[in-house]
């Protein structure tokens, strides 16, 4: 019985020391943290070579513009029925959620038409 809490024990040591070490590379690379951010907004363009969407809106009399990269994980919808990339247009209200992927903005979801 001696020999069961003495190995249970080095177990549940080796868990915790385990835990700290991997606790220390969470800012390595470790773990991605990716959080997720909403914009909302008119398309101005969209690029399909590239696969970038650009859409603008007004705030406080100036004009914004954000250029988001999609990939093929991007799901768009209309009226919550599924859509293509290619059904996106100039002058389309949107709504998009996205997260910074280094330099880059990456669009998760898109959603056309208005909140």
């Amino acid at each position: 019985m001696k020999k069961v809490r003495v190995i249970v024990g080095a177990f549940i040591l080796c868990l915790v020391l385990s835990g700290f070490s991997w606790a220390g590379e969470m800012g390595k690379g470790g773990i991605n943290i990716q959080v997720k951010k909403r914009a909302v907004g008119i398309v101005s363009s969209i690029d399909f070579e590239s696969k970038t969407i650009a859409i603008k809106k007004t705030v406080d009399g100036k004009e914004l513009k954000m250029a988001l990269i999609y990939d093929y994980a991007t799901t768009v919808t209309k009226d919550n029925e599924p859509k293509s990339i290619a059904e996106l247009k100039p002058g389309d209200d949107v709504i998009v959620v996205y997260v910074r992927d280094g330099s880059n903005i990456l669009a998760k979801s898109i959603k056309i038409g208005k909140e």
